[in-house]
């Protein structure tokens, strides 16, 4: 069995304080006890509306294949340096993405990481 989370649509008053990720983290703690195997979504790139899931999703832990110039690599590849988060940042495209529920997956890896930051 599978969530499918559409958004997290913060105010832009409270952007950037955390919330956000706190409330994935309880979606993720919730939906493991439940028995859950992954949370599914499609995350969105559209400047103009002010959409960047195409990078918070990967940066909590999503991944997926983006396709089109990048059909040969997975959106974890570009999360794991800097450089790569940067250039996704700014080059990154819309894809179908995939949170691993699993203990030791290597979503879970990267969003306990995040969380401790």
């Amino acid at each position: 069995m599978e969530l499918y989370a559409d958004s997290i649509n913060l105010s832009k008053d409270i952007q950037g304080k955390g919330i956000g990720t706190k409330i994935f983290g309880k979606m993720v703690d919730s939906s493991r006890a439940a028995g859950l195997s992954r949370i599914t979504t499609f995350a969105i790139r559209h400047d103009k509306q002010g959409y960047n899931g195409h990078y918070t999703w990967a940066r909590l832990g999503y991944d997926g294949e983006p396709g089109g110039i990048f059909q040969k690599a997975k959106v974890s590849d570009f999360m794991k340096t800097k450089e790569g988060r940067d250039f996704w940042k700014k080059h990154g495209t819309d894809f179908e993405g995939e949170f691993d529920l699993s203990d030791g997956s290597q979503s879970m890896k990267v969003f306990n990481e995040y969380r401790k930051a």
